[in-house]
Parts: C-alpha cells; sequence; structure tokens
C-alpha cells in the first residue's frame, strides 16, 4: 500500500461585497458564462446540475446570458463560488481548504466596482497576514499592467520581488487571478 502525498490548486470565482444579494448575482452571472462551454455545462451535469445545464443551453443558442444566468442554481453558485461580505468569503475558502485545497487560486471579480479595486480589496480582507504584504506589493508595482496585477513581475528574477511561481507563466490568461495560499494541508489518496 503506497500513499501518495499532492498538493490541491483550484481556481474559485470570488465576489466581495457587503451585499450578498449583490454578490450572489455576479457570481450567478460569471457562471452563467462559462456555463456556454460544454466542458463545464458535462462537469456540473455530472455534479448533479443536469436539468440547470439543460436550460442554460437552450437559453445560450438564443445568446442571452442574462437569461443563462437565471437558469444557475443558487446551490451551484454555493458549491462553486466564494462570495458575500468578508466574514462570509473567509468562511467559504476555510470550507474549501477543509475538502483538501491547499492552494485557492481566487479569481477576483468586481461587484459594483473596478476589477483592479475589487481585487486590491479581496487581497487585503481575504489574504492570510503572512502573506498579504507579498501579494498585495505585487499588485501595485509601478507601470503594470493595472487589468491583470498578478503577472507582475513574472519573468522578474529579483529576489525581493514577489513573484508568480513558475507553474503559473500563463496565469495573466485568467481575470484578475491573485494566489492566495492558506495553510499547509497534506491531502493524501
Amino acid at each position: 500500500h503506497s500513499t501518495i502525498t499532492f498538493e490541491c490548486c483550484l481556481r474559485i470565482p470570488v465576489f466581495v461585497s457587503e451585499d450578498e444579494e449583490a454578490a450572489r448575482s455576479a457570481a450567478r452571472y460569471n457562471l452563467a458564462f462559462f456555463a456556454q462551454l460544454p466542458n463545464y455545462r458535462r462537469q456540473w451535469r455530472r455534479a448533479g446540475y443536469a436539468s440547470a445545464m439543460d436550460a442554460v443551453k437552450v437559453v445560450w443558442a438564443e445568446e442571452n446570458r442574462r437569461a443563462a444566468a437565471a437558469q444557475i442554481p443558487d446551490a451551484l453558485v454555493d458549491e462553486v463560488c466564494v462570495f458575500g461580505n468578508p466574514a462570509r468569503c473567509l468562511a467559504q475558502l476555510d470550507a474549501f481548504r477543509r475538502a483538501g485545497v491547499n492552494l485557492p487560486v481566487l479569481a477576483v471579480s468586481p461587484v459594483n466596482e473596478d476589477r483592479l479595486s475589487a481585487t486590491r480589496r479581496a487581497l487585503r480582507l481575504l489574504a492570510p497576514a503572512s502573506s498579504a504584504a507579498s501579494i498585495t506589493l505585487s499588485s501595485e508595482v509601478p507601470g503594470a499592467n493595472m487589468n491583470w496585477p498578478q503577472c507582475l513581475n513574472i519573468k522578474e528574477t529579483e529576489p525581493s520581488v514577489p513573484r508568480l511561481p513558475p507553474y503559473f507563466e500563463k496565469a495573466w490568461r485568467t481575470s484578475a487571478t491573485v494566489r492566495v495560499r492558506l495553510s499547509v494541508m497534506q491531502s493524501t489518496i
């Protein structure tokens, strides 16, 4: 009997707002976008949302994202996204960690604010104290592309400059993704 140890990295859509319904609505709208893609529909169908994904597919044939968002069930939003006020978001991140996620990659989307402000706010409110300063600094390097703060210094070799690990080389393709490493929790299979 051999034990394999691994770390689980998961990209999680994050919507921080004191207005929980606005955050849920933004999350639903975000998931509707991904639900137009067959691989996401297949994944969510297997997770028990077959009828919702059938309805989303029909609505997307009309290219109506708002109507597609109306088909995304609350339970799917609850399972896939982190949303709401900071305390709720921290509790949801902790639930992901307890479920085995070692490296949550926060895909921050705005709720009634611009993307950069939303990302900075999420960093300030959700990052563990030990890594918040490093992550915040990397998102505020002068002259950086303000739409993708996570890719700043990606090629930098100066050790004192915060940067993404080599396996995140293509992270710039995702929306305002920032990495936040919560406490290391070894998972075995």
